[in-house]
C-alpha cells in the first residue's frame, strides 16, 4: 500500500496481513511523534478497490488490499487550538439543552431526556480531553491557568465530579436529583469552563514544540 501525505510518498513499511485501522493508527502516531501534525482528511485512491471490500471497517481490512491512500494533515498544535475554540460551542449548545432536559424530564418524557442528556455529556468529556491534550504537550499548565475563582485544575476535579454525579442519579433513574445536578451544578459550571476556553486555545497557539 502506497502512502502520500501531503501530496508527498511516504516510506511507511507493513506486512500485507497488518489490518488496515492498525496501519492508520500508527502513521498516525509517526506523524504526530515526527513531524507534530495530525491526520484531519483521508481518501482512499484505488479505482480497483473491491466492492465488497468498500462496506468493510477499517477493522476488517488487510493493507494488501488497498493500492493507495492520500492523507491531508494540519499542525497539531493549530488542529487542537481549533477543538478547544470550537468547544465554546459546545458548551453554548450543552447549556441551551438544560431547560429542555429538565422540561422533558417534568413532562415524565424520561427517554427523550435520558438520550439528550447522554449526548451532552459525551460532548463535555471530548471537551475536557482537549484541555487534557493540551496539558500532556505542555501547551498550558492547568495549576496557573485560572476558572472561575480558581485554578482551571481545581475546577476540572469539581467538573468530573458533577459528571460522575449525573451519571449516577441517571443510573438510579432519579430525575429530580439530576434536575437538581443541571441547574445548581452543571449550568453554572459551564459558564466557568466557557470563560477560560479563549484563554487556553491561545495558549496552544503560541506554544511550540
Amino acid at each position: 500500500m502506497k502512502v502520500f501525505v501531503d501530496r508527498v510518498e511516504k516510506d511507511f513499511q507493513f506486512d500485507g496481513d497488518t489490518v488496515f485501522g492498525d496501519a492508520l493508527a500508527e502513521i498516525n502516531r509517526l506523524l504526530i511523534v515526527e513531524d507534530k501534525r495530525i491526520i484531519i482528511s483521508l481518501r482512499i485512491d484505488d479505482s480497483n478497490l473491491a466492492d465488497e471490500i468498500k462496506s468493510l471497517t477499517p477493522d476488517q481490512v488487510k493493507v494488501n488490499q488497498i493500492a493507495q491512500i492520500s492523507i491531508e494533515t494540519e499542525d497539531f498544535l493549530k488542529n487542537l487550538a481549533a477543538k478547544i475554540e470550537d468547544s465554546e460551542r459546545v458548551l453554548n449548545m450543552v447549556q441551551n439543552s438544560i431547560s429542555s432536559i429538565v422540561g422533558h424530564f417534568l413532562a415524565d418524557e424520561q427517554e427523550i431526556a435520558m438520550n439528550s442528556l447522554k449526548e451532552s455529556i459525551d460532548s463535555l468529556i471530548l471537551v475536557i480531553n482537549l484541555f487534557v491534550q493540551a496539558q500532556a504537550v505542555g501547551a498550558m499548565n492547568p495549576d496557573e491557568t485560572p476558572c472561575g475563582d480558581g485554578a482551571l485544575s481545581d475546577f476540572i476535579v469539581r467538573f468530573k465530579k458533577t459528571l460522575t454525579d449525573l451519571s449516577s442519579a441517571m443510573s438510579n433513574n432519579d430525575s429530580t436529583l439530576i434536575n437538581d445536578f443541571l441547574e445548581y451544578e452543571l449550568e453554572p459550571q459551564l459558564g466557568e469552563l466557557r470563560a477560560g476556553v479563549r484563554g487556553v486555545a491561545d495558549s496552544v497557539r503560541k506554544f511550540s514544540f
